[in-house]
């Protein structure tokens, strides 16, 4: 929200609604007090040690459940597709990855780089590629 407003931007809080000079509502929110804000942080951190244990208890899990894998490796797939002297652009679904497959567009078009998606990378090429971004 705070994006919103530009350094050096007049603004005004008024209760829990912050305004633009221009009287436009910005953002709204809760005004804590201190005493508020401390109770918060206490309940946060007081939860930190279950959290603490949860992902030692998922990782220990993960551990045991691929250790073949973490210890032997597995066999690389053989591919359709040779790589050998040629541009590969892995596409991943990020935060913006629409902008930044619009702005590939001229690369891909001119060096034809393999395309080696992940997860929901692979939506998004075909989404770029049929222009359903």
């Amino acid at each position: 929200m705070l994006g919103k407003v530009a350094d050096g931007t007049t603004v005004r809080l008024d209760k829990d609604t912050l305004y633009s000079a221009g009287d436009q509502v910005i953002a709204k929110g809760v005004l804590l007090t201190e005493d508020a804000l401390a109770a918060a942080i206490d309940d946060a951190n007081a939860g930190v040690p279950t959290q603490i244990d949860s992902f030692a208890a998922n990782t220990l899990q993960f551990l045991q459940r691929e250790r073949d894998l973490l210890t032997n490796g597995i066999d690389l797939p053989k591919l359709d597709t040779a790589m050998k002297d040629k541009h590969v652009l892995v596409v991943v679904r990020g935060y913006r990855y629409r902008e930044d497959l619009r702005a590939l567009r001229s690369y891909i078009r001119e060096y034809r780089p393999v395309l080696l998606a992940v997860d929901g990378g692979a939506d998004a090429s075909l989404r770029s590629a049929t222009g359903r971004t």
